[in-house]
């Protein structure tokens, strides 16, 4: 499933052809043309889930952000620069909201359950990292993301709505406003803005699609042995939220249609609606979620910046097939739908190290094949060969990394020989890049790219 080549040109493209590969049909295209209808299509053909092309200088207050593939800042002098990172969103109506929101975000997998781990991804759920490095979530977090925002700004009778079928063959999780005996559906996991009573609903499948297929990806991957590039909270995320379903890439049914689906989703909303909200004591997990939020608002601090230290000589570089980097890596944008790598690179210095402050926890840290072993903030870590490099995981990591906090950086010191080159991989969140919520600034030499053209 995974193919040979490094090269990775089109996400979409190939998590589709996943799609098809096991479903077969033309399931993919029909959810596809079905997306249409919502008018936000373009979002499957934003050009960072494309690979890079050809680089040129840039000044980043005058990038066209939603034509640029992949962004690299170089420190050139002798001493560290800041890297400020910001998200704009703006207070505005509740659909300019709405449309800003989906923008950023998709039904995509997660790097682990908030519900399992609520003092890890509290802080992110909270302020700008989610928008920065995340964007990702099923249609309970969605929804509730997006109630925070709307709450800011619209004074309807909002709510967070589930609804399911009798016998829970669909269940779904929705924002619903009622203003003029008229009923509203907010659905970010589905990107659209509907009346309850609308037939052709819901209209974002082809994102479960997509998501399965990244299931299917992931579990090749561990069968091949690659799950050191996966922590502990992650392969939990994927063993509860598809267990068995994992083995074909389906929506309730091994062979869907939107039609199938619409016709489940109203039988669900004619049969069961009701509120749910993160203030009731109904399940186990929100009382300890609210005490991680500290009783805060999701998002409630995304005006904050993010910091980003480049030592000197260093770079970032944000894209798919940007850098060089483990051949393993090339399914974590298939995988994490939504994200692409961002690579932070520095040498070691004369006192055989390099210190990083970190807005995000790494996806993986790429070395000179030659380092069997490497001093991480102090502690002695076993690398693992891929090609030419020494690679350690995330699992090695959480053993050695404090949190980043809700917009703080965690400090991790690699040591080894001087001269040796450390690329640190942050997850980056491509959709709020290329919607151009995401602001750099800083005194970097830039330079963009646009997606890589076949010949």
């Amino acid at each position: 499933m995974v193919r040979s080549s490094s090269s990775l040109l089109s996400v979409v493209d190939e998590l589709l052809a996943v799609v098809e590969e096991h479903s077969g049909d033309g399931t993919a295209q029909q959810f596809l043309e079905h997306f249409r209808l919502t008018g936000y299509f373009d979002e499957l053909q934003k050009p960072m889930l494309r690979s890079v092309g050809e680089w040129s200088p840039a000044m980043l207050d005058r990038v066209d952000q939603d034509r640029v593939a992949g962004v690299r800042l170089e420190n050139p002098s002798h001493n560290p620069i800041e890297v400020v990172f910001a998200v704009e969103f703006p207070r505005a109506s509740a659909e300019d909201v709405f449309c800003r929101f989906v923008a950023n975000t998709s039904h995509s997998n997660a790097l682990g359950d908030f519900r399992s781990y609520p003092a890890r991804y509290a802080p992110i759920l909270l302020g700008p990292r989610y928008f920065l490095f995340h964007g990702d979530g099923h249609c309970f977090a969605l929804a509730n993301l997006l109630a925070s925002l709307l709450g800011r700004v619209s004074t309807a009778d909002l709510a967070v709505r589930y609804t399911s079928t009798r016998d829970r063959s669909f269940i779904h999780t929705f924002v619903s406003t009622h203003e003029g005996g008229r009923t509203t559906i907010f659905d970010p996991d589905q990107k659209a803005v509907i009346g309850q009573d609308d037939t052709g609903a819901p209209y974002g499948m082809i994102y479960q699609l997509l998501g399965w297929a990244g299931a299917l990806i992931f579990e090749d991957a561990s069968k091949r042995g690659w799950q050191w590039m996966f922590a502990e909270p992650t392969r939990r995320f994927f063993a509860e939220t598809y267990s068995e379903q994992a083995t074909a890439p389906r929506i309730y049914r091994p062979r869907p249609t939107p039609e199938a689906i619409s016709s489940l989703f109203s039988k669900a909303v004619a049969d069961h609606v009701e509120a749910v909200s993160l203030e009731a004591d109904d399940y186990e997990w929100k009382a300890p979620f609210r005490v991680a939020c500290g009783r805060e608002a999701l998002l409630s601090h995304i005006d904050r910046p993010v910091r980003l230290v480049l030592p000197p000589g260093g770079s970032i570089t944000v894209g798919i097939d940007a850098e060089e980097l483990p051949i393993e890596s090339r399914v974590l944008p298939l995988i994490f739908f939504g994200r692409v790598p961002a690579t932070i690179s520095a040498q070691i210095s004369r006192d055989e190290r390099v210190t990083f402050e970190l807005p995000e926890r790494p996806w993986l840290i790429c070395l000179p094949g030659s380092m069997k072993q490497v001093l991480l903030n102090g502690r002695t870590v076993d690398t693992r060969q891929s090609g030419e490099l020494a690679v350690v995981g995330p699992n090695d990591l959480d053993a050695v990394m404090g949190e980043p906090g809700v917009s703080g950086a965690a400090q991790l010191v690699v040591g080894g020989p001087e001269g040796a080159t450390v690329r640190i991989v942050l997850p980056f969140n491509a959709l709020a890049f290329n919607s151009g919520s995401t602001k750099i600034q800083c005194d970097a030499v830039a330079w963009t790219a646009g997606p890589r053209v076949l010949q």
